[in-house]
C-alpha cells in the first residue's frame, strides 16, 4: 500500500481535469477511482495504527477518553454497593433488636410457666379421679358435694 498523500492529491487533480474539459464520464471514474483510493488509504493506515503512532500525551488523552464511560459505570456501581451496605447495616441492626425482643419474650414465656406450675401444682397429686385440669377436678368435687337446701 502506498501512503503517499501526493498521489490521491494527483488523482483529485486529474479528475478536476477531466471535469473542466468536459468529460463528465471519465470524471466520474476517476472520482470512483479515487474515492476507492482513499478508502484503501484508511484501511491500511486504521489497521495499522498503534501506540507507536502516538506520543505519550496523545496516549493518555486517548486513554482518559476511553476509561471515562467505563470510570463512570464504575462510579455508579460503587455507590449502589455503598447504598447496599448502608442498607444491610440498617438490616442488620432491626435484626438485633429482633433477637433482643425474641430473647425477652422467652423468657417472659418460660417466667409465665413457671408462675403457672406454681400456681396450679402438680396435677398428678389430687386426690380427684380427672386430673387433666384443675376445673375438671373441681367440677368432679362439686359433683359429690350434696346441693344445700334440696
Amino acid at each position: 500500500m502506498n501512503t503517499n498523500f501526493s498521489l490521491l492529491d494527483d488523482s483529485i487533480s486529474a479528475a478536476n481535469g477531466s471535469l473542466q474539459g468536459g468529460d463528465t464520464d471519465k470524471a466520474v471514474r476517476q472520482l470512483t477511482n479515487y474515492c476507492k483510493e482513499v478508502n484503501d488509504f484508511l484501511k491500511f493506515t486504521l489497521e495499522n495504527l498503534d501506540k507507536s503512532n502516538f506520543n505519550s500525551a496523545g496516549l493518555a488523552e486517548i486513554g482518559s477518553e476511553a476509561l471515562a464511560p467505563i470510570e463512570g459505570y464504575l462510579n455508579q456501581i460503587l455507590g449502589q454497593i455503598s447504598q447496599i451496605q448502608g442498607s444491610v447495616a440498617a438490616l442488620a441492626g432491626r435484626v438485633s433488636t429482633i433477637e433482643t425482643q425474641i430473647g425477652l419474650l422467652s423468657a417472659a414465656i418460660s417466667a409465665e410457666m413457671a408462675r403457672a406450675q406454681t400456681a396450679e401444682g402438680d396435677l398428678t397429686t389430687l386426690t380427684t379421679t380427672d386430673k387433666s385440669s384443675l376445673v375438671a377436678a373441681i367440677n368432679e368435687l362439686a359433683a359429690r358435694i350434696p346441693v344445700i337446701g334440696s
